[in-house]
């Protein structure tokens, strides 16, 4: 009987605290394919490249409004939510929190690679 009731109470606190997910799955149960981004054109596919960034680097972490950005499918989104500044990479807030300037992002995480940063500063320039 002892055994059982130490199996149980295993068992009980694997199901209320540990998934086993390694990332959290509430942040990108709405990021299903592109994202309704139509990929056909130049800009289309810049939006979808950078969003992908900004998926695989930040929304993993965050939760709460940061899941709002799985919702900006288009660029006038992104320039609304004060995030981008359309042509203005330097400028741009999402940017200067990823170059640790002042934020630290991606928190206790190396910075993103140069090939990432280009993707993202090929988008918010040539945002038509």
């Amino acid at each position: 009987m002892f055994h059982f009731a130490k199996i149980s109470t295993y068992l009980v606190f694997l199901l209320l605290f540990g998934c086993g997910q390694t990332f959290n799955s509430h942040s990108v149960d709405n990021f299903i394919g592109t994202g309704n981004i139509d990929i056909s054109t130049p800009e289309g596919m810049r939006l979808f490249q950078a969003t992908s960034v900004i998926k695989n680097r930040c929304i993993n972490c965050h939760t709460g409004y940061h899941n709002s950005w799985l919702q900006y499918n288009r660029d006038i989104d992104w320039i609304g939510s004060g995030l981008v500044i359309k042509g203005d990479f330097r400028g741009s807030l999402l940017i200067s929190r990823l170059q640790n300037e002042g934020s630290d992002m991606p928190l206790f995480a190396p910075q993103i690679p140069e090939s990432e940063y280009q993707l993202l500063k090929e988008w918010i320039e040539n945002i038509p």
